[in-house]
């Protein structure tokens, strides 16, 4: 439980969202919104998977948009979440929003999830005032969250990390105990896509949208075990290999129609020229006399913390794209995601090198396919003329040798005059 305010600024008038399930404070009516608009999309998704009817009067969650610095001009941290008590004891979840840049990027979509965790857990019965609360556990606010890049998406992702995971083994416990703070980008797309594979496999237990309410209304089975978790479905008796190889075949299922499908080299080509194209934020100022675009601009990008969720956008596209890309182009599409990832982590690293390296490879694996163009283009024109019979001149050819070579002596004049009048 945390206090009321951040500071003592009074906020504005709150807006009520059309679910009536959130009430937003903020100064900016475009992001008041946009968060009432991306709140209720994130509800429905929540109520419509987990299929959360009526719990009871709960009271909207609240959201403030206040942007709030230290000292040292710094923001400490981009969210905060609380749980309060109202006079007649009811329970109020606020999500307070530090840096209004990280609004709508994915970690804005997950704090609002855990908010809609956390009172479903607590609305019945409030922790103390003064009482620490437990925070839900992060790899089922991580599968929701999963679930709606999915079907906003395609499950590219879905696919990708199945194809890393699959031939390994995996264990439940050592799943429960991991902590995706700590994670880079790709751990944590793994780890999310692992965490849906998870959740569906539940889901689709005899009672497990039961099985699953249980367990989100019981805060104490939070505790990252195996064993609490399983307690809940009693489809499983108790037995984690029974869930296992639902699992298993959850998380290798759309890796199957993904194979299929393997892009071109030219559909490579152009998804990964999309990606690379970027302009420089009109704040962001290119050096004098150099106009700077597409990968280039990524270090000046970087520079700026409000549009690094433009980089981490391109991280993730990255990483999407190397699933399906050709296998010729798929090293280039790594390293460029890792150039992305370096910049997230350490903005003032100097990467030219690699950026210049990266694209004189990109160039000449360009220069190696138009040549290869130029080549079936010319053989099927030149050489393979007709596809439907590959083999016929071959066979005229052989056919010619076998004509006897025609003579023009006076005997052979008259035995083919001869043969011509049928004698």
């Amino acid at each position: 439980m945390g206090p009321g305010d951040i500071s003592a600024k009074p906020l504005p008038t709150p807006q009520k969202s059309g679910s009536r399930q959130f009430v937003v404070y903020g100064e900016r009516k475009d992001l008041v919104a946009y968060v009432m608009w991306r709140a209720d999309s994130l509800v429905d998704r929540w109520n419509s998977l987990l299929r959360f009817g009526s719990l009871g009067p709960q009271l909207p969650i609240i959201i403030r948009l206040v942007e709030h610095t230290s000292s040292k001009g710094l923001i400490r941290t981009p969210f905060e979440t609380k749980l309060l008590l109202t006079d007649d004891n009811h329970l109020k979840v606020q999500l307070d929003v530090l840096d209004l840049n990280e609004i709508r990027d994915f970690e804005f979509d997950w704090r609002v999830l855990q908010t809609l965790a956390l009172r479903s857990a607590y609305a019945a019965t409030p922790p103390g005032v003064g009482r620490k609360y437990c925070p839900p556990p992060d790899w089922i606010v991580d599968a929701v969250l999963q679930d709606i890049l999915d079907t906003a998406e395609g499950d590219f992702a879905r696919a990708y990390a199945a194809a890393l995971v699959t031939a390994q083994n995996l264990d439940l416990k050592v799943f429960l105990a991991e902590r995706p703070e700590m994670m880079d980008a790709v751990s944590r797309v793994i780890y999310r896509v692992k965490a849906r594979a998870l959740l569906q496999s539940l889901i689709e237990l005899p009672g497990g949208r039961e099985g699953l309410r249980s367990f989100l209304s019981s805060p104490s089975a939070w505790d990252g075990l195996a064993a609490s978790l399983i307690a809940c479905f009693p489809a499983l008796q108790g037995n984690v290999n029974n869930l296992t190889k639902v699992w298993v075949l959850n998380l290798a299922r759309p890796t199957v129609a993904q194979r299929i499908f393997p892009l071109t080299l030219n559909e490579t080509i152009q998804r990964l020229d999309a990606i690379l194209l970027i302009s420089l934020p009109e704040d962001v100022k290119p050096p004098k006399n150099k106009l700077i675009t597409g990968v280039e601009a990524f270090p000046l990008v970087a520079t700026v913390p409000k549009y690094h969720y433009l980089l981490r956008g391109k991280a993730q596209d990255l990483l999407l794209l190397s699933l399906r890309a050709h296998p010729m182009y798929r090293p280039l599409i790594d390293e460029y995601r890792e150039i992305v990832e370096t910049l997230l982590r350490n903005p003032r690293k100097n990467l030219d090198g690699r950026i210049k390296a990266a694209k004189k490879l990109q160039d000449t694996l360009n220069q190696r396919h138009a040549a290869i163009e130029d080549y079936l283009n010319w053989f099927e024109s030149a050489v393979w003329t007709d596809a439907s019979q590959p083999f016929q001149s071959i066979l005229e050819n052989d056919q010619r040798r076998r004509v006897p070579t025609w003579r023009s002596d006076a005997i052979s004049r008259a035995l083919d005059t001869a043969e011509a009048a049928g004698w």
